[in-house]
């Protein structure tokens, strides 16, 4: 081998390192849109799904709540007394309930009013290193398929004045002189 010549000995090394990173952007890349989905979702939901869920549920609860409150009316202009205890722990069950749904009501609309700010200073990472993982690192798979062809090429080369026989190759250890 001359100086000039250099000593490629392990080409599946590098084919090995640009396979993992073939793999390494497909798990990458499916895992960061299935994160940017899920927060996208969740916009959604709380946008469209939480909040009339839960304005309808004030409404059933209020319903209940009118109808506990009428049926403790009734029971305190009979005669007998001893019923209302029922429809007064009733119509405080009911005023809980009201207040709850109004509680998860006031929630959705500040996590409506907030989500934005909250959560896109967590996902801002993540749109970066989704975009390098578009970008960037297809240009290292590319770097590395040119390199081994590259290097696949030069190994098929023969050295001036090598030996033309079939046997010889760039990779062969050159024979010691013999005295």
């Amino acid at each position: 081998m001359s100086p000039t010549q250099a000593k490629v000995e392990r080409l599946d090394a590098l084919e090995t390192m640009r396979s993992a990173l073939i793999q390494f952007i497909a798990r990458a890349r499916q895992q960061t849109n299935e994160t940017l989905d899920n927060v996208r979702r969740t916009r959604i939901w709380l946008a469209q799904d939480r909040r009339p869920f839960w304005e309808a549920e004030i409404r059933r609860r209020r319903r209940a709540l009118d109808e506990a409150e009428a049926a403790l009316f009734s029971a305190r202009m009979s005669p007998l007394r001893d019923k209302s205890f029922k429809q007064e722990e009733d119509v405080r069950r009911a005023r809980a309930a009201v207040a709850e749904a109004e509680e998860k009501l006031q929630n959705v609309k500040k996590w409506n009013r907030d989500f934005d700010s909250v959560v896109e200073p967590m996902t801002r990472p993540v749109e970066r290193f989704h975009e390098t993982i578009d970008q960037e690192l297809p240009k290292g798979v590319l770097f590395l398929t040119n390199a081994l062809k590259t290097l696949e090429d030069y190994t098929q080369m023969r050295a001036p004045g090598a030996d033309p026989s079939p046997t010889a190759t760039a990779t062969d250890e050159p024979e010691a002189p013999q005295p």
